[in-house]
């Protein structure tokens, strides 16, 4: 299978590309936010869109609107069979959320026009590598110098490890693969739940990157 990557610098993106080609069996190609208004995925069939980082700048939120817009606006010559684009279960009435939602309206406005297009909202996610100087909550709550038990353990269940998001992402390049919540649909938005299994190994990850966070911070 084909896989495209756009906004491939992003965190969960460069952990999506190492997951897509564990076993040799996808090819993955790397594209700039650019690309959307020139590359042509004709050939892929899936091209997965990062759109922009949590929470945004305004000019970053600018940036994302014309990134959808390229999009949206692609010739039908140039389509890969799916589009995956991850969104963000940010609340509607937060000024990011309210973008997202514009992001999420334009998408479905196009569907029409566009290939099968699915887009994932996860929960908070967490994991190895986030940068010190992440938007992402952990990263933030930690500089902030929070308590870890803002986040466990009912708060848990809102959370996805990296590693649990993108196996699920993963799944899209096949062209088989069908998900009664996302797929099947060109108009398919999937709120990924926070309640996939968290292991005790990925609660120890969550601790330890809490705890070099704070020590790297202080």
């Amino acid at each position: 299978m084909r896989a495209a990557i756009i906004g491939h610098r992003s965190w969960i993106a460069q952990h999506l590309i190492g997951e897509l080609r564990r076993y040799g069996e996808h090819e993955v190609n790397e594209f700039g936010k650019d690309s959307a208004l020139t590359g042509n995925f004709s050939e892929y069939d899936c091209l997965y869109v990062f759109p922009g980082r949590s929470r945004p700048t305004s000019d970053e939120m600018f940036a994302e609107r014309v990134l959808i817009g390229h999009l949206t606006g692609m010739a039908s010559s140039r389509h890969p069979r799916r589009i995956v684009v991850l969104g963000s279960t940010a609340p509607y009435y937060t000024e990011y959320g309210e973008h997202k939602r514009w992001v999420e309206n334009r998408l479905m406005e196009s569907w029409r026009t566009m290939p099968e297009t699915v887009i994932l909202k996860a929960p908070v996610v967490f994991g190895p590598g986030q940068p010190i100087d992440s938007t992402m909550l952990v990263p933030s709550l930690a500089r902030e110098g929070k308590d870890l038990m803002l986040l466990a353990p009912s708060n848990l269940t809102k959370m996805i490890h990296v590693s649990s998001l993108v196996e699920h992402m993963a799944k899209f390049v096949n062209p088989n693969y069908f998900d009664h919540n996302a797929a099947g649909a060109p108009d398919s938005i999937y709120n990924i739940p926070g309640t996939f299994a968290i292991t005790p190994r990925q609660l120890k990850d969550l601790y330890d990157t809490w705890e070099s966070y704070r020590s790297r911070s202080g």
